[in-house]
């Protein structure tokens, strides 16, 4: 099933289009000619591309998912001309049998064609509202999908009355018949006639959305909408068939570029409000650290970015330099920056927003078993469905029955706590700086956490800031009370706890166990499986205070989940319970985890040990706040090497310059000797990682390879300290 949605229905719709858009240029080449219709595609490439890159600028700041709006474009070229032609030649016929000659046209043009080609323009529109509301959020929005349905729509048409015009008159003189005529008409006067039409109808559709329109109220503005573009479809094409040249400039001048202008404004305060938006989200993040403060200013204006991304590190137009010396600063998704300024201060027990989207192995909705019950694995039941921002309860099959579920838009009550029935009893054991925090994270996602066991004086008062007026009891007694048993212990701890829960008696079937270890998967947890339970490993990918604040970065970060093989429904709750807390599931297998914790040792504990080392020597050299000087150096290193890998290599190992790397030894050998094999050891990584990135050269690898191996040989330092060449 998974693969008849991902893979046959996408391509059964893709082959569906391409055969519209064939049978709609089948019957224009029937009609005018090849020639004709390679005339007709060259002189409807101009305006088409007049308004697509018009679209594009107006979408820069919140940019659409390209292959929606590709997908928008063949509706509309495609799908939407081949049904109005379909339609519309019917309409004549009707019309001519009824009304006489002439009276099929003009039904046809000033009745039929409106009320068709608009309904069929906006279906593109609806379906990314229902099907991708998280796509659709704002004015903007409704405006490009809107415009690249009728823009591809007015592409085929056009080419159909260009090639007519050629077939009639050949190009013509641009003033009566023929080619230049009509794309005087078309191209020049009118290229954004179709798209203005539309766009009434996507403006009407974004407004509902924002409104919030329950009930009837979600009806009567998109009708509203609809008729009203139906309308001056109908006027621009009774003043074109029926009225004269100055009936056609009346409507041209006084009605047509009036409205435009209209949209132009609109389309210029709804750009700077999403620019409002991102520059008022973007100190908070940089005060969480998941941008540097020197990337505000640049990520807050698009000419900066284009600075920054045309020339790296340049001064250019008086404009500050990047914070990085090879790349463009990463750029947040206007979505997470809406939801950081519109999100307020929250307590364990209110629902919030996720300020990433969930990958699509996490768009899952997963029902729970009810609380209390006794039930077996079977009570874990995977549902397909659709997602969004947040996780909302709803009722089901009595007053215990819930299910994770999705709600669309930005429906949550501002300013208070969403309460509702909590839909799993949580325990937690215990309440260290990792136990507390995912349990204020699972109670502000609607669940209860009932008990929690803390032995220290610091746990103790953790659970008091973190989770109020939950008890503290002993581990067996809050595994007992819960169907969800968080434990967040010591690697080494694990086992036993477990193995002591079970012989108690406080582990049963139908609970969750869950383990926050990021060296173990689910074999640990062998004795809650016998005695019946889920088990399951979720390691959030961060380092924890023991704070509010890492509540807020939890949202921005990734849990490795381990679930038994050939498990999937157990996979799915893993999932659920994540993207519950806001974070981004990752699936990682049993044989895989010591591998996985193993590289997030190497790179995040032996990282923070360097770091460490290099302030010290900064401040062993007489440096000021050395903190504060090495922070945007490393920062830049640490985002050029998840962006480029190998290729972000920089400094006098990965250029050769072994006289550099020899006075380093030697000072390091005087001034810090417990230094320097760490020194050693991570320059010949250095050196193989330059050699597969092509940076470095065999006799200049092999040189500094001898030299590490040996050690510089004494004597004065021969290095010259103006070469010019960074040193970082």
């Amino acid at each position: 099933m998974t693969r008849l949605v991902t893979v046959l229905l996408p391509v059964t719709g893709m082959v569906a289009v391409a055969l519209c858009g064939l049978l709609v240029f089948g019957l224009v080449t029937v009609q005018t000619g090849a020639t004709a219709v390679i005339v007709g595609v060259f002189a409807a490439v101009v305006p088409v591309s007049i308004v697509t890159a018009a679209l594009l600028w107006v979408d820069r700041w919140e940019p659409e998912p390209a292959k929606y709006l590709l997908l928008t474009f063949l509706w509309g070229a495609c799908v939407a001309t081949l049904l109005a032609l379909l339609v519309n030649d019917t309409a004549r016929s009707v019309g001519d049998s009824l009304l006489g000659f002439e009276g099929g046209s003009r039904v046809a043009t000033i009745i039929s064609a409106p009320l068709v080609e608009e309904f069929i323009k906006a279906v593109p529109i609806v379906v990314v509202l229902i099907r991708r509301a998280t796509e659709f959020d704002g004015v903007v929005d409704g405006i490009v999908y809107a415009g690249f349905s009728a823009a591809g729509f007015a592409f085929t048409e056009n080419v159909y009355y260009f090639a007519d015009a050629f077939n009639e008159s050949g190009f013509g003189d641009g003033m009566s018949d023929g080619v230049l005529a009509a794309f005087t008409l078309r191209g020049v006067l009118s290229p954004f006639a179709h798209p203005l039409f539309s766009v009434i109808i996507g403006i009407g559709l974004a407004l509902t959305v924002l409104k919030r329109h329950y009930g009837i109220g979600r009806y009567i503005l998109p009708v509203a909408a609809y008729f009203g573009a139906v309308g001056l479809h109908a006027l621009w094409n009774a003043a074109a068939m029926l009225g004269g040249p100055e009936t056609f400039l009346n409507v041209y001048f006084l009605i047509m570029v009036p409205l435009f202008i209209g949209v132009g404004l609109i389309v210029v305060w709804q750009r700077r409000r999403e620019q409002g938006v991102v520059a008022g989200a973007l100190p908070a993040m940089a005060r969480h650290g998941w941008i540097a403060r020197s990337e505000i200013e640049l990520l807050s204006d698009l000419a900066a970015r284009r600075t920054c991304a045309g020339r790296p590190g340049a001064n250019r137009a008086g404009r500050r330099p990047g914070p990085s010396a090879t790349t463009r600063p990463r750029s947040p998704s206007w979505h997470s920056c809406a939801a950081a300024a519109s999100r307020p201060p929250t307590t364990a027990g209110a629902t919030t927003t996720s300020w990433r989207r969930p990958s699509r192995r996490a768009r899952t909705r997963c029902a729970w078993p009810t609380p209390g019950e006794a039930g077996h694995l079977g009570s874990w039941r995977p549902i397909r469905g659709s997602y969004s921002h947040r996780v909302v309860w709803y009722p089901r099959r009595g007053r215990d029955w819930n299910e994770f579920g999705v709600t669309r838009g930005n429906e949550r009550p501002q300013g208070h706590a969403v309460t509702r029935p909590a839909r799993l009893a949580v325990g937690v054991v215990s309440a260290g700086r990792v136990g507390s925090v995912l349990g204020a994270a699972l109670a502000r996602a609607g669940h209860a956490v009932a008990a929690v066991s803390a032995v220290s004086d610091a746990s103790v008062r953790r659970a008091e800031r973190l989770l109020p007026d939950v008890p503290v009891l002993p581990p067996d007694e809050v595994a007992a009370r819960c169907d969800l048993v968080l434990l967040a212990l010591p690697d080494d701890v694990l086992a036993p706890m477990t193995s002591g829960l079970a012989r108690a008696g406080a582990l049963r079937a139908g609970q969750i166990v869950v383990h926050t270890s990021g060296a173990h998967g689910v074999d640990v947890l062998g004795a809650a499986a016998e005695a019946g339970a889920l088990p399951l490993a979720l390691h959030p990918i961060m380092t924890f205070t023991g704070r509010e604040e890492d509540l807020e970065r939890l949202t921005a970060a990734a849990v490795g989940i381990t679930a038994g093989s050939g498990d999937e429904a157990a996979w799915h709750v893993g999932e659920a319970l994540t993207v519950e807390m806001g974070a981004e599931p990752v699936r990682v297998p049993e044989a895989a985890r010591p591998l996985y914790h193993a590289a997030l040792a190497h790179g995040a504990n032996h990282l923070a040990t360097i770091v460490a080392d290099s302030v010290d020597l900064l401040r062993d050299a007489g440096i000021d706040r050395p903190d504060r000087v090495v922070a945007p150096l490393l920062s830049a290193s640490l985002d050029n090497s998840l962006r480029h890998e190998g290729r972000a290599l920089t400094g006098p190992v990965a250029r050769g310059d072994s006289g550099t790397v020899a006075a380093h030894l030697r000072v390091l050998a005087e001034q810090a000797p417990d230094v320097r094999p760490t020194y050693a050891a991570l320059a010949r990584r250095t050196v193989a990682r330059a050699r597969i990135a092509g940076l470095l050269g065999e006799d200049a690898a092999r040189e500094l390879e001898t030299l590490l191996e040996r050690g510089p040989e004494t004597g004065p330092d021969t290095t010259d300290p103006d070469d010019g060449r960074d040193l970082q």
